[in-house]
Formats: C-alpha cells, sequence, structure tokens
C-alpha cells in the first residue's frame, strides 16, 4: 500500500518518536524499580512502614514497595511534587499502598515508634535527628539516599531493639 508524500513525510517521524519515547519511558521505569528494590534489600527491612522523604515525581516512592509486606508514604515540602506523584501513582494503578502527602519538612507526622524505613535524599534535608528517631520503630532503620547515586547509601542507621522486645 502506497501513502502520500505529504501523509508519509508527517507519519514516519511521529512514530518513530512515539516509539523512541516509550522506549525510553520502559527503560525509566525499570531503572525506579531496581532503586527501590535495592534500597530495599540495603535496608534489611523485611516489611512494614516505609517513608520516603522528598518524593519527587513518586517513581521512586512507588518502586519502594517491592511486596504485600510494605506500605509506602511519600513525602514532600513541595505541592507540585505531591500533585504530580499522585497522578502518577493513579496511572499507575498503585495509590493506596503507596501514597504522598505534603510536609513541612520538620518532624515526621507519625506517631512514636512507628515507622520501619526512613529513606530521605541526603544528611541536609533540613528535618532534625531527633524527629527522625522519634518516629523510627525499634529496629528501624534510616537510609540517607544519594541523588546522583541512588543504589549507594552514604550512611544507615538502624535503631536499637530494646532488650525487653521479642523479635517478633
Amino acid at each position: 500500500m502506497q501513502c502520500l508524500p505529504v501523509f508519509c513525510s508527517f507519519v514516519r517521524p511521529l512514530s518513530r518518536f512515539f516509539t523512541v519515547s516509550l522506549i525510553g519511558l520502559l527503560l525509566t521505569s525499570a531503572v525506579s524499580a531496581d532503586d527501590g528494590a535495592a534500597i530495599i534489600q540495603q535496608s534489611g527491612v523485611q516489611g512494614g512502614f516505609v517513608v520516603h522523604l522528598g518524593c519527587g515525581d513518586g517513581s521512586l516512592t512507588a518502586s519502594l514497595r517491592v511486596g504485600d509486606q510494605y506500605i509506602v508514604h511519600g513525602l514532600s515540602t513541595s505541592e507540585t511534587e505531591v500533585a504530580a506523584a499522585r497522578k502518577s501513582l493513579q496511572a499507575q494503578g498503585g495509590y493506596g499502598p503507596v501514597s504522598v502527602d505534603l510536609w513541612d519538612g520538620q518532624a515526621l507526622p507519625y506517631a512514636d515508634n512507628l515507622v520501619n524505613l526512613v529513606v530521605m535524599p541526603d544528611a541536609d534535608s533540613g528535618i532534625r535527628d531527633e524527629g527522625l528517631m522519634r518516629g523510627l520503630a525499634p529496629g528501624g532503620v534510616l537510609l540517607q539516599n544519594s541523588p546522583e547515586a541512588p543504589n549507594l547509601t552514604p550512611g544507615t542507621v538502624r535503631t536499637p531493639r530494646p532488650p525487653h522486645l521479642d523479635p517478633w
């Protein structure tokens, strides 16, 4: 089948653009999923409540839910980031066990000893140490994740488990 020269000159570059865009999108999704799985594996956390500070567009936040045993909550101080992350999560059908909210950037908005893993972009996030440690459960982990090398964590802190608690 022959196509009209004017039509073909318009459609062929357009179809190449969409093909390249789709491949790029798929590669980006695979890298993000690998990043979340690597972070979870490095933390040693086997399940529970995971918090991602500075959730950005929500892709790393979503990839932190590597199984049904995790509930992930992304926090951002930017209303624009929260809106973008929510839209992305809803499009993926993952909003619920993974969610994002606006945050004041000062203290974790949770009860004491609730969070099993906190992933934060770097040590200079502005949140105070006592606010982070208060929210971490016994045996909880704080990972300081570098945006330049998301699979490598420059800082890891594990809260001690009190001796009177069973390892359940």
